[in-house]
């Protein structure tokens, strides 16, 4: 079983890499290379095995390959300010992608909203042709058994205009 099993999502992904990149400063302030060597190889695990490739996974990629090559530095102080600086290029991602998806919201909102409107607007439409169709009907029985069904229609229609109005 991997330590990476059961991640999922941009949000899983990232704290993972978080939780990482903290395991990783603290390897750093050692001088055992064995140790910054499988941390090292957790990092490039990471990058094997986060999914799906969208463009934000792969900028967590980035951070976790930069972070696996900065432990092999000579210098305690080097790997600090390398593993410091993934770390706040991590944190800037995370708050691009927040800000990515509070864009996309208010997308998806604006989206609904036209569409709500779209759907008031055409049922608005239906009931006025059917209004229209009734005034150009004949006083026979065919023809006030088509004006009682445009009446149930033009009722059925309103009620639907209202709920869905009311979604505004």
């Amino acid at each position: 079983m991997s330590e990476f099993d059961g991640i999922e999502g941009v949000k899983g992904w990232g704290a993972k890499l978080e939780s990482m990149l903290a395991e990783a400063k603290e390897i750093a302030q050692k001088d055992e290379l064995k140790e910054r060597l499988q941390m090292s190889e957790r990092l490039t695990a990471f990058i094997l095995e986060s999914r799906p490739n969208t463009q934000e996974i792969l900028e967590l990629d980035k951070i976790a390959e930069k972070t696996a090559s900065s432990l092999l530095m000579e210098t305690i102080e080097k790997r600090l300010a390398e593993i410091t600086a993934r770390t706040a290029e991590y944190q800037r991602l995370t708050k691009q992608f927040k800000a990515m998806a509070e864009e996309n919201q208010a997308a998806a909102d604006s989206i609904r909203l036209k569409n709500i409107i779209k759907t008031v607007d055409s049922a608005t439409d239906a009931i006025n042709a059917a209004k229209e169709l009734k005034k150009s009907l004949k006083d026979n029985a065919k023809d006030k058994n088509i004006a009682k069904l445009i009446d149930e229609t033009v009722i059925a229609i309103e009620k639907f205009r209202s709920v869905v109005g009311k979604i505004l």
